[in-house]
């Protein structure tokens, strides 16, 4: 996305983060840590942000600066809310904050890039369209525009941060959910008999499959035709591939 320069990009990088962060928050500690659960919250998200900079760093080095400095802020951020607040309340503050910062963070660079003139261009332009309605021109645009810029990302942080809160106990549903019909499979598991003849089957199915594929690649093309030769050879590779190499490659 900051490749293609694709509008919006922090609200779903960003977005994911916090959903990344809150459900590192989440996770109960490592049984052979002797630190208290709130300790371990914070020295597993401030490990698993270092991790991701090194990472990006590495991976995509198309991403600008401001990008680590995004990730940074909410790692960082995410780790000392989850730290001393409650999981539901840091939850909620982690995505305000980290997604008005990424909204000011934008707005910031392009005043230092471009300097106060592009708010005062927008104030300007939207003044002159605003006289041509014989309104007051006196307005302020460029206030309002980065206002509602960052309540949009606010809004959709506080979204996620209310969806975080429900999110971790609907994953433990679910896995319980795998886990039982995971146990039931092992319960029905076929026995070792069973299990031998599948594989003198597929044995013997696979030496089958093997003597065709060779008969067909031996064949004369002009015995059969050319385009029946061709379909036929085409057929016999596609069946080399998938019945022979594919399991050996596995």
């Amino acid at each position: 996305m900051h490749a293609l320069h694709l509008p919006f990009t922090g609200i779903f990088v960003g977005g994911f983060a916090i959903v990344i962060v809150s459900l590192l928050a989440s996770l109960p500690n490592d049984r052979n840590e002797r630190i208290t659960e709130r300790q371990g919250v914070f020295s597993r998200i401030v490990k698993a942000t270092i991790l991701v900079l090194l990472v990006k760093a590495a991976v995509s080095p198309q991403s600008p600066p401001p990008a680590y400095i995004a990730v940074a802020f909410q790692g960082f951020l995410g780790a000392v809310l989850f730290r001393w607040l409650p999981f539901k309340p840091a939850a909620i503050l982690l995505g305000i904050i980290a997604m008005a910062e990424s909204a000011l963070q934008r707005i910031v660079i392009m005043t230092l890039i471009y300097g106060k003139s592009i708010w005062q261009g927008v104030d300007t332009a939207f003044n002159s369209i605003v006289k041509e309605f014989h309104l007051p021109a006196d307005i302020s645009f460029s206030i309002w525009l980065i206002v509602a810029y960052a309540g949009l990302y606010a809004t959709w942080g506080l979204i996620l941060g209310l969806w975080m809160i429900k999110l971790p106990r609907k994953i433990n549903d679910l896995a319980a959910n795998v886990y039982e019909k995971e146990s039931e499979l092992l319960i029905n598991i076929t026995s070792p008999v069973q299990q031998k003849r599948k594989k003198r089957s597929k044995l013997l199915m696979l030496i089958m499959v093997l003597i065709l594929i060779v008969a067909v690649l031996l064949l004369d093309r002009n015995s059969v035709g050319k385009a029946a030769y061709v379909v036929f050879r085409t057929l016999a590779v596609v069946g080399l591939l998938a019945w022979v190499v594919n399991p050996l490659f596995r």
